[in-house]
């Protein structure tokens, strides 16, 4: 199903640059919305941050193709590619309630890349001023990257310290997007709010686990939920 959209997809794109339309580049602001900016958890079920992806404010760019479908131009079809990256908060994990216990984590962060077309209507309240609104269907590809934390532990009894490192490394996994959204256009210039709604998919992870020079491996999955409300400033050709 995903290949079959894809394909679709980049027929609607090709079709679009052999046809007469406007090209517009976006610049992003991203803000996560609901689970996925709940403090981060391995998990991917029900309960306590599970499912949630610790994801904070971050940017995006993009570009998007739209051709009119009728003479007045208040319709098009618009074929549109986003590159959005979010940081992850992983203070969470940096909290040990032992003070013998010192815990730090870093992170690649979540990257996505969503591939929509769908329609958009527009209107003018002037000869240089106009509003439009939109929704959109497509594809999404994200990646989490890769998940470092160390920990390290001091017993005064022994005097020993003993260290464990765990990483998690992340499959490019992919789910259905929507989007929607409005905004105005004054002269060339676009700006406005997109909603996406990027799917929950299931990423496959390997974990790995290093203690006092003991390796052990796993592996899993966890789904995790994927919203992000954009606000873009854009510029049209």
């Amino acid at each position: 199903m995903p290949r079959l959209m894809l394909g679709g997809l980049l027929f609607l794109l090709l079709a679009s640059f052999t046809c007469a339309g406007n090209f517009t580049i976006l610049g992003m602001m991203s803000l996560p919305q609901g689970d996925f900016g709940d403090d981060f958890s391995l998990s991917g079920g029900t309960g306590s941050n599970g499912g949630s992806g610790g994801a904070e404010n971050g940017f995006g760019v993009g570009g998007e193709f739209s051709v009119p479908l009728q003479a007045s131009n208040q319709m098009f079809i618009t074929t549109t590619g986003l590159f959005v990256h979010n940081s992850i908060d992983l203070s969470s994990f940096e909290e040990s309630p032992d003070p013998s216990v010192s815990i730090t984590a870093d992170a690649d962060g979540w990257n996505n890349f969503a591939i929509l077309s769908g329609v958009k209507f527009t209107g003018r309240s002037s000869p240089t001023m106009g509003f439009y609104g939109m929704g959109q269907i497509g594809i999404n590809f994200v990646s989490l990257g890769d998940m470092d934390i160390s920990a390290d532990q001091y017993d005064s009894y022994y005097d020993t310290y003993s260290h464990i490192d765990l990483n998690t490394s992340t499959d490019i996994a992919s789910s259905l997007a929507l989007a929607f959204g409005g905004g105005i256009e004054v002269n060339r210039f676009n700006i406005g709010l997109r909603y996406l709604m990027l799917g929950k998919p299931k990423l496959k992870t390997k974990l790995t686990i290093t203690q006092d020079g003991t390796t052990q491996t796993a592996h899993g999955s966890a789904k995790k939920e994927i919203s992000i409300l954009v606000l873009l400033v854009g510029y049209n050709f």
